[in-house]
C-alpha cells in the first residue's frame, strides 16, 4: 500500500504554456499583483478600474483572459495532466480527510482494514489518552466546553464572511474561494448549514471545521473556542465571556487598516505639530495594530472610530446607492427588475464587501464603549424590496456632491449651519451637473423625493435655481403641447 495522498496537476504549468505561445510573461500581472490593496475592499474590476492594482488594468484584463484559455484546454485534455503524490501530514485535516475517503472507496475488505489500520494509528488519539481524558472531564472540567447546536447554527457565510473569505451567492448557496486558486471551487449550502471544497478531495464540514481550515487549528476544539469567540457565545461551563479573536492583516486590510505598522494608519499633521513631534510619535507607536490593540487601547479605538468605521460605513453606502441606481433604472424603463438576475451582480458583490467589513470591525472592536459601533445585516432582496416601497432613504453617490459627513464636518469646522430642501428625483436630476455650481452638497434619495443638504448660507441661490428651473420645463412642456395641438 502506497499511503501517501494522490493528486493531478497540469503537465504544463501556466508559465511554461505562456512562454510555449511565444508571450513575453513580463507584459502579463504577476501573481501578487492580485493581492490585497490595503484601503480597498472591492473586486479585482473595480480596483483596476481605480488604478489601485500593482499592475494596469489591460495586463490585468489579458493575463485573465490567458488563463481562461489555458484552464479550457486543461479541462478539455489537450494539455495533459498527471498523477503526484505527497506524503500524507498527520496535522492536516485535509489529509486525514483524505485517508476517510480512501476507506470509503475502498474496493477490497483488505484495502479498507489497512487505510482504516493507517488512520488510527497515526490520526486517533491513543486509547490511553482518551480514557485518561474521559476520566478527568468526569472529575472536573478543567477547560471551557462549548453548545455544539449553537456553534454549528451560526449561518456558515457568517462564519466565511467573519473570517475574511469573499462570497457570490448563486440562489440561496455562495461559492467562495478557501485556497489560492483562480475559480472558486467551494461551495457554502445555507440549506445544510455545511461546506465542500470539491477542489481539495471533497474536504468540508460544518462551520466548526469550516473555521479550522480557516485558522489552520490543529484541532476541533481550537476552532471551537475561536468560533465561540468571534460570534460572542459564552462556554456553558464557566458562563464567561470570551473576547473576540483578533482580525488578522488580511482581515484588517478590508476595513482599511494596515495591521503590519500601527503608525501606517494615523494623520501626523506635520504641518500643525512639526516634524519632530510627529517623528516622536511614530517612534512610539512602531508596533503592529494588534499590539497597538492591547498597549494602548485608547488609541486604537481612537485609530478605529477615524478610519476603519468611515470606511465601513462607506462600503454600507456603496451597496445601498447601487440597489438605488437599480431601481431608478427600473424606473425610467417602467420594469420590474429581478434580484436573483445578473443586473444584481455588483451589488452583490458590494454587500458581501459591506457584510464582511461589519463582521471585521465588529470582532476588532475591544471596547463598545470607546466605538459604539453596530453591526447590520443585509439581504439582498429585503434591501431592494425596502428602496423601491420608498421605505428606505439612501444617499445618492455621483461626481458631483460628496459625502454627508464629510460636508458636515467641514461645515462644523467653519461654524455654519447646514440647509436642507426637498425636491423630486426628476427635478434633482435636472440640477445635479449645475448644484456644485453654487455650493458642495450632499442628496438623499427616499422613493421619488430627494433631500439636498448644503451650506445654508446658499439656501436662496438653490431654492431659485429649482424654481428657474421649474418654469423652464413648464414653459417648454407648453411649448411642445402647442405644437402638438392641430391647427384650425
Amino acid at each position: 500500500m502506497n499511503f501517501e495522498r494522490q493528486y493531478t496537476e497540469p503537465e504544463i504549468s501556466f508559465s511554461e504554456w505562456v512562454k510555449q505561445q511565444g508571450i513575453d510573461p513580463t507584459t502579463l500581472a504577476r501573481d501578487n499583483d492580485y493581492a490585497e490593496v490595503i484601503g480597498g475592499a472591492f473586486t479585482a474590476s473595480t480596483k483596476a478600474a481605480q488604478g489601485k492594482l500593482k499592475a494596469p488594468a489591460e495586463r490585468i484584463e489579458a493575463t485573465e483572459r490567458l488563463h481562461a484559455v489555458y484552464n479550457e484546454r486543461v479541462a478539455s485534455g489537450e494539455i495533459k495532466s498527471i498523477t503526484k503524490s505527497q506524503p500524507l501530514n498527520w496535522d492536516s485535516e485535509q489529509d486525514r480527510a483524505y485517508v476517510r475517503t480512501q476507506i470509503k472507496r475502498a474496493e477490497t475488505p483488505d484495502i479498507k482494514n489497512a487505510w482504516q489500520s493507517f488512520y488510527d494509528s497515526h490520526f486517533q488519539i491513543p486509547a490511553a489518552s482518551q480514557e485518561q481524558s474521559r476520566v478527568l472531564k468526569t472529575v472536573k472540567p478543567s477547560t471551557p466546553f462549548y453548545d455544539l447546536e449553537k456553534l454549528q447554527s451560526i449561518p456558515i457565510a457568517e462564519v466565511a464572511q467573519a473570517y475574511g473569505v469573499e462570497l457570490k451567492q448563486v440562489g440561496s448557496d455562495y461559492w467562495c474561494k478557501l485556497r489560492d486558486e483562480k475559480t472558486a471551487s467551494c461551495k457554502l449550502y445555507s440549506k445544510t448549514n455545511s461546506f465542500c471544497d470539491f477542489g481539495n478531495a471533497n474536504y468540508g464540514g460544518d462551520t466548526i471545521e469550516l473555521t479550522r481550515f480557516l485558522h489552520s487549528c490543529s484541532s476541533r476544539y481550537d476552532a471551537m473556542q475561536i468560533l465561540a469567540n468571534t460570534f460572542g457565545i459564552a462556554d456553558e461551563n464557566q458562563q464567561g465571556y470570551m473576547p473576540n479573536r483578533f482580525p488578522s492583516n488580511r482581515q484588517l486590510a478590508k476595513i482599511g487598516i494596515q495591521g503590519d505598522r500601527a503608525t501606517k494608519n494615523f494623520d501626523f499633521h506635520i504641518e500643525r505639530y512639526g516634524l519632530e513631534a510627529a517623528k516622536q510619535l511614530s517612534d512610539k507607536y512602531a508596533m503592529t495594530v494588534e499590539e497597538l490593540s492591547q498597549r494602548y487601547p485608547d488609541v486604537y479605538h481612537q485609530m478605529l472610530r477615524a478610519r476603519a468605521v468611515p470606511y465601513v460605513r462607506d462600503l454600507r453606502q456603496l451597496y445601498f446607492a447601487e440597489l438605488r441606481n437599480l431601481y431608478d433604472w427600473s424606473v425610467m424603463l417602467n420594469t420590474d427588475f429581478q434580484t436573483d438576475s445578473k443586473l444584481f451582480d455588483t451589488a452583490r458583490e458590494l454587500m458581501h464587501d459591506a457584510q464582511t467589513g461589519e463582521h471585521i470591525l465588529h470582532s476588532a472592536i475591544r471596547d463598545f464603549k470607546k466605538v459604539p459601533f453596530r453591526e447590520n445585516h443585509y439581504d439582498l432582496v429585503k434591501d431592494y424590496t425596502a428602496i423601491t416601497n420608498g421605505n428606505m432613504r439612501v444617499e445618492l453617490i455621483n461626481d458631483e456632491s460628496i459625502g454627508y459627513r464629510e460636508l458636515k464636518s467641514l461645515l462644523r469646522a467653519e461654524n455654519r449651519p447646514m440647509g436642507y430642501t426637498n425636491l423630486s428625483k426628476a427635478q434633482f436630476d435636472a440640477l445635479a451637473k449645475q448644484l456644485p455650481e453654487i455650493t458642495s452638497y450632499s442628496a438623499f434619495a427616499k422613493g421619488q423625493t430627494v433631500t439636498l443638504a448644503y451650506d445654508a448660507a446658499y439656501t436662496e441661490q438653490i431654492n431659485d435655481l429649482i424654481n428657474f428651473n421649474q418654469r423652464e420645463q413648464m414653459a417648454a412642456t407648453q411649448a411642445l403641447e402647442a405644437q402638438m395641438l392641430p391647427t384650425m
